[in-house]
């Protein structure tokens, strides 16, 4: 997880929205980026409609120091 899924999850979002298809995130939420997130530098940068997302609160929790999560890491069950 780091901005640039959060954009690509935003651009589907919006497109599949005007087709009557609700995305859902998996794997992508808030307590999974604070169990294990890290810093990544350089990897943070603006989310734009953050607040129009289904991931708005992933979105708002993203920013320079604490940016970044490895799904993999994560259990998945």
């Amino acid at each position: 997880m780091d901005a640039r899924g959060v954009r690509i999850f935003q651009h589907l979002e919006r497109h599949l929205a005007d087709v009557d298809i609700p995305l859902r995130p998996h794997m992508m939420d808030t307590e999974l980026l604070r169990r294990f997130g890290r810093p990544a530098p350089g990897v943070a940068g603006l989310v734009s409609d953050k607040h129009a997302s289904a991931i708005a609160g992933l979105a708002d929790q993203l920013n320079p120091e604490w940016s970044h999560a490895d799904q993999g890491s994560t259990d998945s069950v």
